[in-house]
């Protein structure tokens, strides 16, 4: 029966009269309406795939560039001496890009270009400093010890001198600052003789002289015992502290603090500097208290003839001349 009902609608679809050549067609058209349907479906299906794909790379990018514009920021805000974060910029294509970071210094309020941090990233992998970053700092040898400079601005770098601990040579370089023309403003790295509260310090400098950056006792006895061994004074970049994010006054301690417990969330050697002060500031009580951020040094700015007044001051160690920065 069913299949009588399968002829029937057949020669009703196509009569025993209908011509050959006709039918061959009707067939022809109707697949090749077919084939355009199938190619029309398929090739939008592939714009919409793509699309999609396109709009999740794009969406994978910015937040890799996202985190690691946060990262840069969460490591400006304990280390990195007197060095803001200025723009960036960010080329993005398929599966990863290059990123590049700008940073000046404010050197009593004339900014200057510092350097250029250059990154790579992908999708997968997270993101690597480029490798002309790593390029050697050039120094100087001087009578009071190897100076080195930055190796894009060709701007002089700070070091740092650990209180309790004998060095060598000892850079003091108020003594230069008579050579230096009385216009131009210069930033200076003080060591103390010993570590101090932070109410402290604004009482301890002249009029004229303005701290830019606050140097932070984070180091265990361990870190101690070490320097000691090797007693050389510490570079910009191995030194933590905070001062370079704005914030109201008294308040800068907290926003260390904060950082450096976000900074404990994050991977790699953010993270284990951050867990290292957070040890060590802690005193194993869970949380840093404001008034165990002691100071043990600090970068000031100013003009050379303010910060002269700097000279025979008992709680400076040592000296050390940094960027020079000229208004006009």
């Amino acid at each position: 029966m069913a299949d009588d009902q399968f002829d029937k609608e057949t020669r009703e679809l196509f009569p025993a009269d209908l011509d050959k050549a006709v039918l061959t067609s009707v067939v022809r058209k109707a697949r090749r309406h077919s084939i355009i349907k199938t190619v029309l479906i398929s090739t939008a299906t592939s714009v919409l795939v793509v699309f999609g794909c396109l709009l999740l790379n794009a969406q994978l990018l910015n937040f890799r560039t996202n985190n690691l514009y946060s990262y840069s920021s969460l490591e400006n805000q304990i280390s990195e001496p007197n060095v803001s974060l200025g723009d960036y910029h960010n080329s993005g294509g398929l599966f990863g890009g290059q990123f590049q970071l700008q940073t000046y210094k404010m050197i009593d309020g004339v900014p200057i270009p510092w350097t250029t941090q250059s990154y790579t990233y992908n999708i997968f992998s997270g993101y690597s400093r480029m490798t002309g970053n790593y390029s050697p700092s050039p120094q100087i040898p001087t009578p009071s010890g190897v100076r080195p400079y930055n190796p894009q601005t060709e701007q002089r770098e700070m070091m740092f001198y650990y209180p309790g601990i004998n060095y060598r040579h000892y850079f003091h370089d108020l003594q230069q600052l008579k050579n230096i023309p009385r216009g131009d403003r210069v930033e200076m790295a003080l060591s103390f003789n010993k570590a101090y509260n932070y109410r402290q310090i604004p009482s301890m400098l002249p009029k004229g002289v303005h701290a830019a950056w606050y140097w932070v006792n984070a180091y265990s006895k361990q870190d101690i015992r070490s320097l000691a061994q090797f007693p050389f004074p510490m570079m910009a970049n191995e030194v933590y502290g905070f001062g370079n994010m704005p914030a109201p006054a008294g308040h800068q301690r907290t926003q260390f603090i904060q950082a450096v417990e976000t900074a404990m969330k994050t991977s790699g050697p953010l993270q284990y500097a951050s867990q290292q002060i957070f040890d060590v500031l802690s005193h194993g009580k869970g949380r840093i208290v404001p008034a165990d951020v002691k100071i043990i040094g600090i970068v000031v700015t100013g003009t050379p003839h303010a910060l002269m007044a700097l000279q025979g001051k008992a709680f400076v160690k040592a000296s050390v001349l940094g960027a020079i920065a000229n208004p006009y």
